[in-house]
């Protein structure tokens, strides 16, 4: 897998820049899966959308909150891991950094509460700060489970842009 070279390096720059590491998984709203939970039980509020409108609604999504981090003068960088669930809906970890603490929990809060507002629920993201070390290992995890992982590059700020080319 590219992820585990290109997190790496990303990891390496962070480091090198002392910028904070958060980890997150984001999932689509209640309607965009098929079944209930991990079991098999039709999910009755399921609007039968298709796994590739979930992706569009999770780009959308992460296009608004992204943006929304910029008027607040947070910039990340990162990437992330696209997952199917059982049903066939992707949800997304993420791996991004940003520039200092202050930055990653303002990030942190405003990520989470944007989530919940356009999902209608807390279950579908989660955030953890984490080191470089540790989320190489979550990655690997990931990546390891499965080689059905489709790895994207998320998103440079301008400053890292120059860095990593």
């Amino acid at each position: 897998s590219t992820a585990i070279p290109l997190l790496q390096s990303l990891s390496q720059y962070a480091s090198s820049k002392g910028h904070e590491c958060l980890f997150l998984t984001l999932t689509c709203p209640n309607g965009f899966h098929r079944f209930v939970r991990r079991g098999h039980a039709v999910n009755p509020a399921y609007t039968g959308a298709t796994p590739k409108q979930a992706q569009r609604w999770l780009l959308d999504a992460w296009a608004r909150v992204r943006t929304q981090l910029q008027h607040m003068k947070v910039s990340v960088y990162g990437l992330r891991l696209i997952e199917p669930h059982l049903d066939g809906c992707p949800h997304w970890h993420v791996v991004v950094w940003v520039q200092d603490k202050s930055s990653a929990e303002r990030a942190k809060a405003h990520i989470q509460h944007a989530w919940q507002r356009l999902t209608s629920s807390k279950r579908c993201c989660w955030i953890r700060s984490v080191s470089g070390e540790v989320v190489l290992g979550y990655v690997r995890k990931f990546v390891t489970k499965a080689n059905r992982y489709r790895t994207c590059l998320l998103y440079t700020s301008d400053a890292a842009d120059d860095s990593l080319r």
